[in-house]
């Protein structure tokens, strides 16, 4: 929006374990968060906010990379799983914008050995030190005041530079501490919970309280969330890590960003995905097409067109088998899918039941408890996706007739009514040091095929076996059955053989088939009908037929 100023900094506040429920601008009772509340009346915020796991493990490499935590690139070898460097994070995205990036941390997790240290100028995990235990998660000691001086001289050190900075308040994990003058709300775990989030938030007040001073807090986007939740007794579970109902996974998602007025989302739902995308929209930046979230601009300035639909993930093998769930929220509904071990689920209506205690599945629509969990098992296909989907897809797919084609065949094929056109095809040798085949094909979705129909290739040498090349379109990412009408596909799939087995002559017959049947020809165009149903492509000449002749020998 043009009220937006251009080239803000960035300050992104997390707070960990910090459950929405237990804060005065969510409707907590008690007074554990005075000045997150007034940051709240100043700033956007989003009712229904989630993170996408219920665990730092998972969390924070999401947040950092907007991605799905089944979709981030993992290593092995540690622990937490290490965040690979293929993965494009926020700190490296805001570095190719110029922006000074700095991380001010406070946990041995963040270690740098974890990989969330890509793109920062400045990563200090120095404060680790403040917070001890002999296992994890369970640690003692304590550190909001320390990480608030740090900021507050990070502020000024720094205020006349464009900055990005990320900086986590660890104090209302477990063990939970008592501090004079703030743990006023009992000596029982939620009362001592209550008393950590209390002297966090003071000393998130200094840090906006210093931002005012420095003349930054309208020149700055702030973030503020959690990374989790944290239960006590509900579903019958404590503290966090290993379920994704909302007392682990309900976060307060607060922005405020200089030139949008403040109001409260109640309509849309706003995960950490989405965070990324949000602020590169906000300054005007590209957003790179690795990030799974989406810009929640149009949420921000009151003018959402569409419903968003987002996911949570978690998945464990230290408490008995291997246990995975997955699941779908919007600002409506929440399904769970116990995948593993179970394969059971749960419903639940957000508007009615936001404190998810009466599971509906099997008494809702049936037509929406379809459409949930088709939605929950194609986000888990898309978990499988690698990070440079997009550029193996990008090139390949179009509304518009690529200028490549050498439209030599223009085939028709349809049953009833024509359903889709080959319109070219080239066939090559790959380049040495490769021996094999390049088999490129334009196709032209006349109409929606649907899931009936896949794609066959075979490969029919001028002498031995034929190769079965049945394969899915494009690299295998996009199946007949997601086409659709009017787009133009472009698939290329290339065939390694045997030095013997690639000098030989080839012809390539393709098309579609269901079952037993395949798909006729109605127009041949410029190309062949197949015996049998398809499309001969063309016949490449043996490399034996295609050397020169030997130069004879000239009398003397």
């Amino acid at each position: 929006p043009p009220s937006v100023p251009k080239d803000l900094n960035v300050l992104y506040i997390t707070v960990d374990a910090l459950a929405a429920s237990h804060l005065g601008c969510y409707g907590y009772k008690r007074d554990t968060s005075p000045y997150m509340d007034a940051f709240a009346r100043d700033a956007i915020l989003f009712e229904k906010s989630f993170a996408h796991a219920p665990s730092t493990r998972y969390s924070f490499p999401s947040m950092m990379t907007s991605r799905y935590p089944a979709s981030v690139a993992w290593g092995d070898g540690s622990w937490p799983p290490p965040v690979l460097p293929e993965n494009y994070t926020f700190a490296e995205a805001l570095k190719d914008l110029g922006y000074y990036t700095a991380a001010l941390l406070n946990y041995r997790f963040f270690k740098e050995e974890w990989g969330l240290n890509q793109g920062f100028d400045l990563y200090d995990n120095s404060r680790s030190v403040l917070h001890q235990g002999k296992s994890d998660p369970a640690t003692h000691g304590s550190s909001s005041q320390q990480m608030a001086d740090a900021t507050i001289d990070f502020l000024q050190t720094n205020g006349d530079r464009r900055f990005f900075l990320w900086v986590h308040f660890y104090d209302p994990h477990w063990y939970y501490e008592t501090h004079p003058g703030f743990s006023v709300f009992g000596d029982d775990r939620m009362g001592l919970y209550d008393g950590e989030i209390r002297f966090t938030d003071h000393h998130i007040g200094r840090v906006l309280e210093a931002l005012k001073a420095q003349g930054l807090l309208d020149k700055t986007i702030v973030i503020l969330t959690g990374d989790h939740g944290e239960g006590f007794g509900e579903h019958d579970i404590e503290l966090h890590g290993y379920h994704l109902y909302s007392p682990q996974t309900h976060v307060p998602l607060i922005l405020r960003v200089p030139g949008l007025p403040p109001r409260r989302v109640t309509d849309e739902v706003a995960t950490h995905v989405d965070v990324i995308p949000t602020v590169l929209n906000l300054l005007r930046a590209p957003v790179s097409p690795a990030f799974q979230g989406g810009s929640l601009v149009d949420v921000l300035t009151g003018d959402s067109t569409y419903r968003r639909r987002r996911f949570q993930e978690v998945w464990y093998a230290d408490r008995g088998p291997f246990t995975r769930m997955v699941s779908v929220v919007d600002a409506n509904w929440k399904l769970i899918f116990n995948e593993q071990p179970s394969g059971t689920f749960e419903l639940y209506n957000l508007q009615q039941d936001p404190g998810e205690t009466s599971d509906l599945w099997g008494q809702a629509d049936p037509a929406l408890e379809q459409e949930l969990r088709d939605l929950v098992v194609r986000h888990m296909e898309e978990d499988h996706l690698p990070l440079d989907f997009h550029t193996r897809i990008a090139p390949n797919i179009s509304d518009q007739p690529f200028a490549d084609n050498p439209g030599n065949l223009n085939v028709v094929l349809g049953k009833d009514a024509p359903l889709v056109e080959l319109q070219g095809a080239r066939l090559e040798r790959l380049p040495a040091p490769e021996h094999g085949l390049r088999v490129t094909v334009w196709w032209h979705a006349l109409a929606t095929p649907g899931p009936r129909w896949k794609l066959f290739a075979h490969v029919k040498p001028d002498r031995g076996k034929f190769i079965n090349a049945d394969h899915e379109p494009v690299g295998g990412f996009y199946p007949v059955s997601s086409w659709q009408a009017g787009q133009y596909i472009k698939d290329v799939q290339e065939l390694r053989l045997s030095l013997l087995e690639a000098a030989r002559g080839f012809t390539v017959v393709t098309g579609l088939y269901a079952g037993d049947q395949r798909l006729p020809v109605l127009s041949p165009g410029k190309g062949k009908a197949a015996p049998g149903g398809g499309v001969t492509l063309g016949t490449l000449p043996s490399a034996a037929s295609k050397r020169p002749a030997a130069p004879t020998r000239q009398p003397k």
